[in-house]
């Protein structure tokens, strides 16, 4: 309970200090506190910290929930798991909603990271299909232009260029388009 105070007031530090040592005892709700002390570990971005204890959550729950999975692919992916974290994005990024969206742009990087150009470049189209987050579809869909471009498919980079243009005439990468 103390513990579920102090991540809901965001004090993750005081946390992460008190679920630590409320873990090494044999207590009820050892598996939801795993889930609290990794998200809290997320929330201070260290990602390798809050790993281990996405993953023993995982194993130990009956139910994955979309936001588990999320975060475990998110840390994967900021501590270069790229190919786990692209198995464990690919199971959100269908999603229509602003975690699907978040999932498939970092899928997409995920990709690029792994040198797969054409999944990549699908996944920012995807990505700026969605309407859930405008700055990761005006980024998706630049970057979606981009690679269509250096991938040979000019057709589908001048019209997604124009699309940006006509969507973020003051966006980011209006010049570059």
């Amino acid at each position: 309970y103390v513990a579920q105070i102090h991540f809901l007031r965001h004090d993750y530090t005081t946390a992460t200090a008190y679920i630590s040592k409320q873990i090494q005892k044999d207590i009820l709700y050892k598996d939801e506190l795993n889930y609290l002390l990794g998200q809290s570990y997320f929330q201070l971005a260290e990602y390798a910290k809050a790993l281990p204890f996405f993953f023993f959550f995982l194993s130990k729950s009956g139910k994955q929930s979309k936001d588990a999975v999320y975060m475990l692919a998110y840390a994967q992916y900021k501590t270069g798991a790229f190919i786990k974290a692209i198995e464990n994005f690919k199971q959100l990024n269908l999603l229509d909603e602003k975690i699907g969206q978040n999932a498939t742009y970092a899928l997409a990087d995920c990709y690029l990271q792994t040198k797969q150009k054409e999944k990549a470049r699908l996944a920012f189209q995807s990505a700026a299909a969605s309407n859930g987050d405008v700055v990761i579809k005006e980024n998706a869909l630049y970057n979606y232009a981009k690679l269509s471009l250096e991938l040979g498919s000019a057709n589908d980079a001048v019209t997604a260029l124009e699309d940006y243009l006509n969507l973020f005439p003051k966006g980011s990468y209006t010049d570059d388009a």
